[in-house]
């Protein structure tokens, strides 16, 4: 593993927004699901879209951060917006500190203008070259770029907590990906993968985030690389774009073809109906996981629940 970078965390939790108190989260944020192990101090909270709370040895990460309200229209291309459907869990002045944010990409339903507005200068952020470039020019100066299969180590007041490593991913394909890509329409897309470290330095536990990609060839090498997944955060929603109605998220087919290639123990599946264009229910989803037997190993949240692990 080639490590690009050590982000090195201290104690003190700064607040996540300019002028936000630090505080502890909110008490609906630690709602449990019934029958899960409420006694872990990893958690996954949904919050909204892509927008998750990841508590990881003691580490709060904040992945692709979202926080507009029902009826807010987000720009996701020229002459394209998307209108958003529900708010989420809690309101962006609401939201406790992080240590660092996890962005797949620098898309405005994934890192709106309110965000970009208000968020704290000087708060760590993972991302593609495309999106730190752009966020450095917006006045970011902590910023760690990974190209796709490079890591970063995270360590907590010099203790190795976990890494993670950028893994492939394609907003499209085909013909429409060579023209968006000329027109610097869509940005460059990154999933990730999280790794938890023991005492000893050794992998203890994985988890995937999808990103905001489609299902293509590349995908199939994280299993190649990375056979064991203990935890997918699966993005879905068939987010295709009106008129030339093409699509540029991966629908619940491609979703289930997904995790039949990476194969996780459990799956969370995130961003499938926080915007109108979004046009694969998570009705879809759960029909082919339940026709492909995977029932037992996906868990639904709602906005605000928190899975442990």
């Amino acid at each position: 593993m080639a490590l690009q970078t050590v982000l090195d965390l201290p104690l003190t939790r700064e607040a996540t927004f300019q002028g936000s108190p630090a505080a502890d989260p909110p008490s609906y944020a630690t709602q449990l699901l019934p029958g899960k192990d409420n006694n872990s101090r990893n958690s996954v909270q949904f919050v909204g879209n892509a927008t998750c709370i990841l508590e990881i040895k003691g580490v709060r990460v904040m992945t692709d951060p979202n926080f507009l309200h029902q009826g807010d229209h987000v720009h996701l291309g020229p002459g394209v917006t998307a209108r958003r459907m529900h708010d989420p869990a809690f309101n962006l002045e609401e939201c406790p500190p992080v240590d660092f944010i996890l962005l797949s990409h620098l898309h405005e339903d994934y890192f709106d203008l309110v965000v970009a507005e208000k968020l704290r200068r000087s708060i760590p952020i993972i991302s593609t070259p495309h999106a730190t470039s752009g966020l450095a020019n917006q006045g970011y100066t902590h910023l760690i770029t990974l190209d796709t299969w490079k890591s970063a180590l995270i360590t907590h007041d010099g203790i190795k907590k976990f890494t993670i490593t950028s893994m492939p991913g394609k907003h499209t394909i085909g013909v429409f990906n060579e023209m968006v890509e000329v027109m610097d329409a869509i940005p460059p897309v990154m999933g990730s993968l999280i790794e938890l470290l023991d005492e000893d330095n050794k992998v203890e536990f994985t988890i995937y985030i999808s990103g905001d990609t489609l299902f293509c060839e590349k995908l199939k090498d994280i299993h190649t690389k990375h056979p064991h997944i203990d935890l997918c955060l699966l993005h879905l929603g068939g987010t295709t774009i009106p008129v030339i109605n093409v699509m540029v998220t991966m629908d619940a087919v491609q979703g289930i073809n997904l995790l039949h290639v990476v194969n996780p123990d459990t799956t969370i599946p995130v961003h499938f109906d926080d915007y109108d264009a979004f046009l694969s229910p998570l009705e879809d989803f759960k029909k082919l996981v339940e026709k492909e037997g995977w029932s037992d190993r996906v868990i639904y949240l709602d906005r605000g629940e928190t899975y442990r692990f």
